[in-house]
């Protein structure tokens, strides 16, 4: 299978690839490898379309872009199986350097504020994230962590170490106050399996999106995108697995 490859060409085929007339923007939230068996040819096409359109073409990291988990979950043995001896090791050092210097976070029009998981108890103004030098690698704990580790959660107040051992999940009132003291109105996130492939939370403050269908072929979950209009007007976009083009052999 080569689900998560797929689902990527189907957003571009939906909603206009970079360069089209259309001059749609992408903002992809991170999580990119670790995913099947074709994260190399996920960062190729993303890299060259990024190349070809650096202004409609926008890369956030994830926890995945990360070289501990990265090796742990698949990335690393996708780089040495495809490619051989040193050259695959090689390559993978190559994806590490490129992801450490990824942004973490985005903001579209001043008002929705985008990342690939959530946020952090070290996080008061979006002004913190700016003085952040890249590259940059992602400890245990921490500011950077948090951002590829947090998850909301409707049920508590406050924050809240995660059960897994690492960072935190936050309530609606985090959230709330997130977006007062920043100006903002909305939060995008992504990270989390989702059934219906996105889910609101923080009183519809913000919302999970996930954009890998039956996931693993475990989850039977659906994937979506959301886009903004110049009014910054949401829409949710829904597609599963059989609405993919079947690759020709």
């Amino acid at each position: 299978k080569q689900v998560n490859l797929d689902a990527l060409n189907y957003v571009f085929n939906t909603f206009g690839e970079p360069g089209e007339p259309s001059q749609t923007s992408h903002l992809i939230l991170g999580n990119y490898v670790n995913k099947g068996k074709n994260g190399i040819d996920v960062m190729i096409l993303l890299f060259c379309l990024k190349q070809k359109c650096p202004g409609q073409v926008h890369l956030l990291r994830g926890k995945h872009e990360c070289s501990s988990i990265a090796r742990i979950y698949g990335f690393y043995d996708e780089c040495k199986q495809r490619f051989p001896s040193r050259s695959g090791v090689k390559l993978f050092r190559y994806f590490m350097e490129v992801f450490d210097s990824l942004p973490l976070a985005a903001v579209i029009q001043s008002r929705v504020f985008c990342v690939s998981s959530g946020l952090s108890p070290k996080l008061d103004d979006l002004g913190e994230l700016r003085k952040l030098q890249r590259p940059l690698e992602v400890g245990s704990d921490g500011l950077v962590c948090d951002l590829l580790w947090s998850d909301p959660e409707d049920h508590q107040t406050g924050w809240r170490e995660m059960d897994k051992g690492v960072s935190y999940t936050y309530g609606p009132d985090v959230v709330d106050e997130f977006l007062k003291k920043n100006h903002l109105d909305f939060m995008v996130r992504g990270t989390q399996v989702v059934e219906e492939g996105y889910e609101f939370f923080a009183d519809g403050k913000g919302v999970s999106i996930f954009t890998f269908p039956d996931f693993l072929g475990e989850f039977n979950n659906k994937a979506s995108v959301i886009s903004f209009d110049q009014q910054l007007q949401q829409s949710l976009h829904t597609f599963e697995e059989s609405m993919l083009p079947v690759p020709s052999k």
